[in-house]
């Protein structure tokens, strides 16, 4: 099945090889904006620096660094390398979460 970033560059590659009449570009910053929030509600979480790297952007400016380290040591966010994830008994409060991170 492939991991979330691998699945998400074969989509855009699908997406592309289609013959759209209409689609929207958003920023690099507004790409990893969508896989924060997306990819936080998902079990098996997000890797943003691939994201990223994808967008040709940077995931963690200074200041969402800065409340990224203040969700992980409050345990509302689980952190291992540029993988990020929810634990599991933080679900429900996904949306204030992830709210805070963006």
């Amino acid at each position: 099945m492939g991991s979330w970033s691998e699945r998400a560059a074969r989509w855009e590659s699908d997406v592309f090889r289609t013959n759209l009449t209409e689609f929207e570009s958003i920023s690099a910053d507004e790409a990893i904006q969508e896989a924060l929030l997306l990819g936080l509600r998902i079990a098996e979480g997000v890797d943003v620096e691939a994201v990223a790297s994808l967008r040709g952007g940077t995931a963690f400016p200074p200041e969402r660094a800065r409340t990224l380290e203040k969700l992980c040591a409050e345990g509302l966010i689980l952190r291992d390398g540029d993988h990020l994830r929810l634990p599991r008994s933080e679900w429900i409060f996904a949306d204030r979460t992830i709210r805070e991170l963006l």
